[in-house]
């Protein structure tokens, strides 16, 4: 089954797609070559949590604001 991506979420979002420990497939997009602006993430199938014992999580999961084990990925300002 092919990957499908969700539409762009916003850098500053505390959701599952932004997480260090979601292993789903993410883009990044740049504006103007240098600006980091979204995240095009992966929502079919659906990614899984690292830290929650690979169980699946939604990209756009907003209780990941309230999650203890959300980290902040790396590759994000």
């Amino acid at each position: 089954m092919a990957v499908q991506k969700a539409s762009w979420t916003k850098i500053n979002d505390k959701v599952c797609c932004t997480c260090e420990y979601w292993n789903g497939e993410r883009e990044l997009q740049f504006l103007a070559g240098t600006r980091l602006n979204a995240i095009l993430a992966q929502y079919n199938p659906q990614g899984r949590c690292s830290a929650k014992m690979n169980c699946l999580m939604s990209y756009s999961n907003p209780g990941a604001a309230y999650c203890p084990t959300y980290k902040r990925w790396h590759k994000l300002p």
